[in-house]
C-alpha cells in the first residue's frame, strides 16, 4: 500500500485481539491479529477493530 507520496505501510500499531471476520470478509486479512501490514487506507478504522497505520518515510 502506498499513498501519493510513495510512503509504504510498515505496521499496525493496535488491533482488536478477537476480531469478527463477518463484516470485513471482503477485505482479506484486515483483521489479522498478528499485526502484519494489511490492505487498508491510512487512518481507516472499522467497528470491530481500532487500527492505526504507521508509515515509514523512505520510498519502497
Amino acid at each position: 500500500l502506498a499513498d501519493a507520496a510513495g510512503l509504504r505501510l510498515v505496521r499496525i500499531r493496535r488491533i482488536s485481539p478477537q476480531p469478527d471476520m463477518g463484516p470485513v470478509a471482503a477485505a482479506p486479512m484486515m483483521m489479522k491479529a498478528d499485526a502484519r501490514a494489511v490492505p487498508i487506507q491510512a487512518g481507516e478504522t472499522t467497528a470491530r477493530a481500532q487500527i492505526t497505520i504507521v508509515y515509514d518515510a523512505e520510498p519502497r
